[in-house]
């Protein structure tokens, strides 16, 4: 039997075999195919609530750095403000410890300056007297501001790339220690600037730092800022000094006498301070003499004719 003939023999139960592969098929696919488009499902909403999360998280956050650029750009950030959105926004990257610090930074400020923040000059710069902050109210503000500089420590503190949060804070809180003339205290936190900053790479506020301690015992002597009432009387306009009201040992020819004068706006009048000088006589002045007459110049002899004779033949 040739292949040709073998090839068109027909297998006994041929049909029924094809017939078992094909229900074993359906089988597998009413088995796993529910299972599998419920995992495909699952798959595509987890994908979706991520999207969805990522897209909040970004407009989270900048929605978070806009606020803090919007307060910053008052000119006068409000301590309050910069608190609040570090309380709501804790969790947006850095936003939280940086406002804090900020607010700290703008408390300290107003601890400094010795006025309230809501303080408005009148009409001619001068600060009224009752929004000068008093001791105790300076150092309300100098607790305020140590509390921040505390608060952004404690959450930055053992995180190197938080490292420049953590060195701010306490350049905050040395200046605080400074204010209430603690030289230890202050030593103290710049001593940890140079350890920090040492080990996280910013060579320059550690050398900030050392020549900060160097001059401390300079920095931590308080200065007196005079007041307008303890500094001597100025001139009142309006008013010219008269030779007679002069007190003794000053320059002569200088008016210290105060009167007003005819229209009350002439400036002050100084008389001269050096002696006067003799008069000396006019010199005659020389006349100017005409000058001779120039001699003619030799003229020279046209050609053809004989020069002239020069010794008189």
């Amino acid at each position: 039997m040739d292949d040709r003939q073998r090839q068109m023999q027909v297998k006994e139960g041929a049909g029924l075999e094809d017939s078992r592969i094909n229900t074993e098929f359906v089988d597998f696919l009413r088995k796993w195919s529910t299972p599998v488009l419920l995992v495909l499902c699952g798959l595509s909403v987890v994908y979706l609530l991520y999207t969805r999360q990522q897209q909040a998280a970004d407009s989270r956050r900048n929605a978070a750095f806009m606020e803090m650029e919007l307060t910053m750009g008052s000119g006068t950030p409000s301590p309050t403000a910069l608190e609040d959105i570090s309380r709501r926004y804790s969790d947006v990257g850095s936003v939280g410890l940086l406002t804090r610090l900020l607010a700290g930074d703008s408390r300290m400020r107003v601890a400094v300056l010795g006025v309230e923040p809501t303080a408005i000059p009148d009409e001619t710069g001068r600060i009224p007297a009752d929004a000068m902050l008093s001791e105790e109210a300076r150092e309300s503000y100098l607790r305020a501001a140590e509390a921040d500089y505390r608060w952004v420590l404690e959450r930055s503190r053992g995180h190197l790339d938080k490292a420049l949060l953590t060195i701010s804070a306490h350049y905050g809180l040395a200046a605080v220690a400074e204010s209430r003339l603690d030289a230890d205290a202050a030593r103290s936190h710049y001593e940890r600037v140079i350890e920090l900053a040492e080990r996280a790479k910013y060579p320059a506020h550690a050398v900030a730092a050392r020549a900060r301690i160097e001059s401390l015992e300079h920095a931590l002597v308080r200065r007196t800022l005079f007041s307008e009432d303890d500094l001597p009387a100025r001139p009142m306009p309006g008013l010219q000094l008269r030779p007679d009201r002069a007190p003794s040992g000053l320059i002569p020819g200088i008016d210290t006498g105060l009167e007003p004068d005819g229209d009350g706006a002439a400036p002050l009048d100084f008389g001269p301070i050096l002696p006067d000088m003799p008069e000396m006589p006019d010199a005659p002045m020389p006349m100017p003499t005409e000058p001779a007459p120039a001699e003619p110049a030799p003229t020279e002899p046209a050609p053809g004719e004989p020069a002239p004779d020069s010794g008189g033949r």
